[in-house]
Parts: C-alpha cells; sequence; structure tokens
C-alpha cells in the first residue's frame, strides 16, 4: 500500500471541478503523503469509478458527497472497502455534513465524516491529532481568508482548467436565513477574503486564459461596496481578455450605486445568476429572504437596459404557502423580465436546513433519497408539479437556448400569458408522446410545428417562418433541415447566386450598402420568407435577407431588394 492520500470528486458534469479538493490538497501538502486528485462524473459508470480509484492503490480515500453524487457514493463505497480493505475511507462535503449518522450507520466501511467547512478537520484527521475512535470530525475551521489559495499552475495542464469552469470564492456564508438553504444556517457564518488577495489570486488564474471564472460566493453583494470595489477592479484588469466572470447576486442588493457602476462594465465580461425565487412578498418572507417585489424588479429590470451582461435569473416552484397560481405568476413576471437565462427550479427539502425542520407544516412531501425534490405540497398536487416539469423542459430547449427568439415571440402572441404557451405546449407534447431532447434543435422545432398544425393552423405559415429565420439566425450552416425545405425558397437561392456568379471571385459583391466577400457569401444562410406577414413584420418589406456567419461582430443580416 503506497502513502497514497486521493481526494475524489463526483461531479455533475466535466466541466464542472471539484474546488473543495483542490483546497484539501492545499492545506494538507506538508504532511508528507502522495496527493492525488481523481475527478468522475454521474455519467460515468461505477465500474469505472471504482476501477480509477484502487488503481491508485491509496492509503486514504476521500470522498466528497453532495446531492447530485450521493446515489453514485452510496453505491460504489462497499465496492471500495471490498476492493482495498486496509484503506480509510473518508467522506465528507454538505452531503455528508448533515447526515454523518445516518451514512455511519449504513456504510460501516466509512472510517469517518468530516462536517462542515473541512480543511482545518480534514488536516487534523489525516495528521492524526484527532481521537482514534471519533468518527465525525467537527472541528471549527480556520477563518476563511487564512484559507491558502487552492489552485496550482500545472493543475491547469493535469486537470484541464483552462476549458472547464474555474471555481473560486472570494466569501463564504451568506447574511440572509433562507429556509431551504444549508448557508442559512448559523455555522455558515458570512467570512471575506481581503480584496487585494482577492485580485492576486485572479491574477495567478488569469495567467492561464480561463474560459470562466465563477465565484461561487453565496451571495457576492452581500457587501455591496466591496462588489463595486472587486468589479471595477475585475473590468479594469481584464476587459478584452477572452475570459467570463460569473457571480452569484442578491437582486434586492443592487442599490443605485452598484446599478450605475453595473453599467460602465464592458459588455460580455459579467454574467450574473440572480436568486429570485419567488414574485410574491409574502413567500420572500416567509422563508427568511429578503427584497420587495417591485423594488428587485425595478433592479432586474435597469441591468437588462444597460444590454452589458448575460442575465441568469432564478425562481423556485414549491415554496411554502404557494399554491399553482401563485406558481403561474411568478413564472409569469420573472419571465417578462428577458432574463437570458430562466431557471424555473424546484423546491429542495435538504437535511439541516429549516425548512426540513418545517416540511410538515406545509404538508411538503419529498424524495427521501437526494436530491430531495419536492412531490407535492399541501397546495401543489403531484399532478401539477409534473406538469411544472414539463413546462421547466421546454423552457430550457425554447428560451434558454437562445435559438427559438423569433418563435417564442410569435407563441406567445397567441396566449394571455407565457405559462399558458408553455404548458399549451407541454399538454401537446404529453398528448402526441413528443418528447424531443432538451437541446436539439430539430425535434423541438419539429413539435412547434406539429402544434401549430394541431391548434394554431391559421398561423402554421407565420410559425415556420419564424422557425426558418431562428434557424438562419444560430446555425453554422446555410443547409436547411428537411422540415424547413422549401422549393420556393431554392428557387429564390438559385436565383440570387445566379445573378452575382459573374463577377471577379477577388472582388468584393456590392449587396445594397454592405460589401461582401465570397467566402461570406457561400457561408450566409439565405432566407425567403413564405408568408407576406412575416416579410412586413421581420423584413422591412424585403423578400429575403442573407444571415452572416459569426464574424468580429457577430451573425448580421443583409436584407435584399432583388433576388434576380
Amino acid at each position: 500500500m503506497h502513502n497514497t492520500l486521493l481526494l475524489v470528486a463526483v461531479n455533475a458534469r466535466y466541466s464542472h471541478p471539484n474546488l473543495a479538493l483542490f483546497s484539501l490538497r492545499t492545506c494538507v501538502a506538508d504532511l508528507g503523503h502522495r496527493t492525488v486528485i481523481r475527478e468522475f462524473t454521474i455519467n460515468d459508470s461505477d465500474d469505472a469509478i471504482v476501477r480509477g480509484i484502487v488503481a491508485e492503490e491509496p492509503a486514504i480515500v476521500a470522498l466528497s458527497a453532495y446531492i447530485w453524487n450521493a446515489r453514485c457514493l452510496k453505491r460504489i463505497i462497499p465496492r471500495i472497502g471490498t476492493a482495498l480493505p486496509h484503506a480509510r475511507i473518508i467522506l465528507g462535503g454538505p452531503e455528508a455534513s448533515y447526515t454523518a449518522h445516518a451514512w455511519l450507520a449504513d456504510f460501516p466501511r466509512i472510517d469517518c465524516i468530516v462536517a462542515g467547512h473541512g480543511e482545518t478537520g480534514f488536516r487534523r484527521l489525516v495528521s492524526g491529532e484527532t481521537d482514534a475512535g471519533e468518527r465525525i470530525i467537527t472541528i471549527p475551521n480556520t477563518p476563511f481568508d487564512e484559507i491558502p489559495f487552492p489552485y496550482r499552475d500545472e493543475d491547469f495542464a493535469d486537470h484541464n482548467l483552462g476549458v472547464r469552469n474555474v471555481y473560486y470564492e472570494s466569501s463564504r456564508g451568506c447574511p440572509f436565513r433562507c429556509a431551504y438553504c444549508l448557508s442559512s444556517r448559523s455555522d455558515q457564518r458570512l467570512e471575506f477574503r481581503d480584496p487585494e488577495r482577492v485580485f492576486d489570486e485572479i491574477d495567478q488564474l488569469m495567467r492561464h486564459h480561463p474560459r470562466l471564472i465563477k465565484f461561487v460566493d453565496r451571495t457576492f453583494n452581500a457587501r455591496p461596496e466591496r462588489a463595486i470595489a472587486l468589479w471595477e477592479g475585475i473590468a479594469a484588469r481584464y476587459d478584452g481578455s477572452g475570459t467570463r466572470f460569473h457571480f452569484e447576486v442578491h437582486p434586492a442588493l443592487l442599490d443605485d450605486e452598484t446599478l450605475r457602476a453595473l453599467a460602465g462594465i464592458p459588455a460580455g465580461l459579467f454574467q450574473f445568476e440572480l436568486g429570485i425565487q419567488s414574485a410574491h412578498d409574502a413567500t420572500i418572507e416567509a422563508i427568511g429572504r429578503s427584497g420587495r417585489w417591485e423594488r428587485v424588479r425595478e433592479s432586474i429590470a435597469r441591468l437588462r437596459e444597460s444590454g452589458n451582461m448575460h442575465l441568469h435569473a432564478d425562481m423556485i416552484a414549491g415554496l411554502p404557502g404557494e399554491d399553482a397560481d401563485a406558481v403561474r405568476r411568478s413564472f409569469n413576471a420573472i419571465y417578462a423580465l428577458g432574463a437570458d437565462h430562466f431557471q424555473l427550479g424546484f423546491l429542495k427539502v435538504l437535511p439541516g436546513t429549516r425548512l426540513a425542520d418545517e416540511a410538515a407544516l406545509y404538508g411538503i412531501a419529498h424524495d427521501p433519497e437526494p436530491p430531495y425534490a419536492i412531490i407535492e405540497s399541501a397546495r401543489l398536487s403531484r399532478d401539477v408539479i409534473a406538469g411544472l416539469h414539463a413546462i421547466d423542459r421546454l423552457v430550457n430547449a425554447l428560451h434558454n437556448t437562445g435559438r427559438f427568439v423569433t418563435t417564442l415571440a410569435a407563441l406567445m402572441e397567441e396566449f394571455s400569458d407565457p405559462f399558458a404557451a408553455y404548458r399549451a405546449l407541454a399538454d401537446h407534447a404529453r398528448e402526441t408522446a413528443q418528447h424531443p431532447p432538451d437541446r436539439a434543435w430539430e425535434p423541438n422545432a419539429a413539435l412547434i410545428l406539429d402544434f401549430a398544425a394541431a391548434h394554431l393552423p391559421h398561423r402554421r405559415g407565420y410559425l415556420r417562418d419564424c422557425l426558418a429565420w431562428d434557424w438562419c439566425a444560430t446555425t453554422r450552416t446555410h443547409v436547411y433541415p428537411a422540415m424547413l425545405k422549401r422549393a420556393e425558397a431554392a428557387q429564390a437561392r438559385k436565383s440570387f447566386y445566379k445573378s452575382i456568379e459573374r463577377g471577379d471571385p477577388a472582388t468584393p459583391v456590392m449587396i445594397g450598402d454592405c460589401a461582401l466577400s465570397w467566402d461570406e457569401l457561400r457561408a450566409a444562410a439565405f432566407f425567403h420568407a413564405a408568408t407576406d406577414e412575416f416579410r412586413a413584420r421581420r423584413m422591412r418589406g424585403h423578400p429575403a435577407a442573407l444571415h452572416l456567419r459569426a464574424g468580429r461582430g457577430g451573425p448580421r443580416v443583409v436584407y435584399l431588394s432583388s433576388i434576380s
């Protein structure tokens, strides 16, 4: 048996590395172990994960438990124990911290569990400073600002971090006491890293040109003045770097000074995740969150007007006291904010939270296994929640991909509100047994066309034009899918290109007031409208248009006054 300390993560996706393992490795770096980080995903087979762990011949196996990997860990821990009978098995992470006794009772091969923020407890455990028989380690952690920087330069090559998310935390804990969140616990005190140290550490990360640096602070703007200083400093240092920075932001704390500062941030540098959760003030008060809806709405509207960052808006279905109509109204209000990504999430009753203790008061039933998702409540039936899950899938497939912008706008005109539109489409999908994958464009477009034929026959032609326009605006090819091909459009394209093939290939072609190279013309997606309505409403009356492929200025449209 080697003197190997193996730190293991089973992540939700390959792009999501486990920050905790890098931090734990740094905190035990001087203890003489050969410390190895191995990351897998929940899509890997149990066999592959166990083989990868056993191959390291570790003396200690430390596994990080979360709601997304707990089921996997429960399957593989007995197998690890059998394959490595002399290895110590240590468990940590939020999923083990508040159910430690159950893990130990169900899995006797687990030697001990490190509860809570684990750097100090893990170090003492590995160094032998804890009692030999102690199986739950609850040692208070070192102040956060003294926790070492978790990454090494070689991690970018060894763990391919350049093309994955790079997680970084500048604070721990949260000032709010949301009933459903582990960060609301009294043992999750709010702590901050010194801003100058934050800049130094971000500088170290930026030497490797990461694609995305994702701050995992639960509420990055818990201290607005500190957040402004960091945002402005990051913008001054890294504008034009090609790296995007992600922040979780509480919209209730977006005051006038903050919004003025954010309006000056360079476009494309930041993305914000906005935890709205509900548009109902009574619900927000009941769960211990803060913020009045009208103030939140105004602040996000101002962010949206600035147009300089990607916005992700979150809501939670199943919160205490909310019925189906309340969920519908929250959905419509938050959807109307126009965020780039809209997350219809579902309540998770996490062990260790206040809501776990109070669930019975609200008639909340939830899955007893991770991720502890709500099944029903006193005011939301199982059927309603199942319907909401179907709507969530469609929002992800249509709105959140950004590839159905024109089509969705047209659909919304046919219904009283966005929720009604998505519900009608979800009902049709269920009735016709159509369940297209979340991110597959063609099956989702086919669903919309089928829905239009069944329920909006008078709008089918216009919606088909909308889909073709969206295809041209977002695809990387000029070849239409079969469902959108039209003989008339193919003939119009042929006539247009024939009319410009007489010139010198080395000379740009003038289309209106645009000079286009032959490469641009060959790669362009040609659009020809089938309906007069689409020409009038979307094309300024022109019969056709070219969607040019993305360049330095992004995709752009050239309208054609003539196609022959």
